[in-house]
């Protein structure tokens, strides 16, 4: 299956933004995107179209990772996929030395995710992976299946910006 992230210019740069802001004691941000998606034969693609940071307090102080959140953050996540009947994305960033999910980023989607496939079941849930001026995203195109890395995450808007997954 050929799958693309489309992710608008201005949504980017809300996200960048906000995962660039400080925190007391996080070393990172975290934050949830919707998406809408089309499937057309063998092609997907997933549209972010709204971003929900973490509030500040719902970072939990944990000395072993960069950021973690509490079940607060992600109830409220939960809910708004609900709500909309929407794709949900989990999103972060890294270092561009580090253009790639760690295991301990793998380990907790696949600790996370199920419930986002529980909620709307035919929707991609997955995450989004934010390096310097590129992008990675991993996907579950729906419950049941297995997940899938991104062929592209593409930036609508000016300027346009690709990240292709190598084969």
């Amino acid at each position: 299956m050929k799958t693309t992230v489309r992710i608008a210019r201005r949504l980017l740069g809300e996200i960048e933004a906000d995962l660039d802001r400080p925190h007391l004691f996080a070393k990172e941000r975290l934050g949830f995107v919707l998406a809408r998606w089309a499937r057309a034969g063998h092609e997907l693609i997933v549209m972010p179209f709204q971003y929900l940071p973490i509030a500040d307090d719902n970072y939990i102080e944990d000395a072993w990772v960069g950021a973690k959140m509490n079940g607060t953050a992600i109830r409220s996540a939960l809910q708004a996929t609900l709500d909309h009947q929407a794709a949900c994305l989990h999103v972060h960033a890294h270092h561009p030395v580090m253009p790639f999910f760690g295991d301990l980023d793998l380990a907790e989607q696949d600790k996370l995710l199920p419930s986002f496939l529980a909620t709307v079941p035919n929707a991609p849930h997955g995450a989004l992976l934010l390096h310097g001026t590129g992008a990675v995203a991993r996907l579950w195109p729906a419950a049941g299946a297995p997940p899938i890395y991104a062929d592209r995450v593409a930036v609508v808007g000016f300027p346009m910006r690709f990240s292709w997954r190598s084969s």
